[in-house]
């Protein structure tokens, strides 16, 4: 596993615990989770179904094969989070930790997709080099 490779994991990891942590929490109905929500005029429900997309995509970061995909869902999710916040006319500071993470998203999105461009042409020029 080259270097690239290691610290993409371990981004994909982190961004893993923060979605599973945050999702529990609102499933767990612990009061920054639902003051949030009460804050935006969602209901419990939809906190619910929310942190259930937020958990399977954060299962999801973990396979190479979702990977990419999973890492759009969840920026989209991000940006539903800040322009939620921004419409509710909350304190500036509850956008911050979702436009953090949409910034890990993209991170994670950009070098998954990157480094697969980069295995796939290594894999290329192996093969071309074992057929000469």
């Amino acid at each position: 596993m080259n270097t690239k490779r290691k610290i993409l994991k371990v981004l994909e990891i982190l961004a893993a615990v923060l979605f599973i942590s945050h999702g529990v929490a609102k499933i767990a109905g612990l009061p920054y989770a639902v003051d949030y929500f009460a804050k935006l005029n969602v209901n419990h429900t939809a906190a619910i179904i929310i942190s259930v997309f937020e958990i399977l995509g954060a299962i999801g970061l973990l396979f190479k094969s979702s990977r990419f995909y999973v890492s759009i869902f969840l920026i989209l999710m991000m940006v539903g989070a800040i322009g939620s916040s921004i419409g509710a006319r909350m304190e500036f500071s509850n956008a911050l930790m979702p436009a953090a993470v949409l910034v890990l998203l993209a991170t994670i999105a950009y070098y998954d997709n990157f480094i697969a461009a980069e295995e796939e042409e290594e894999e290329i020029e192996h093969r071309n080099d074992s057929v000469a």
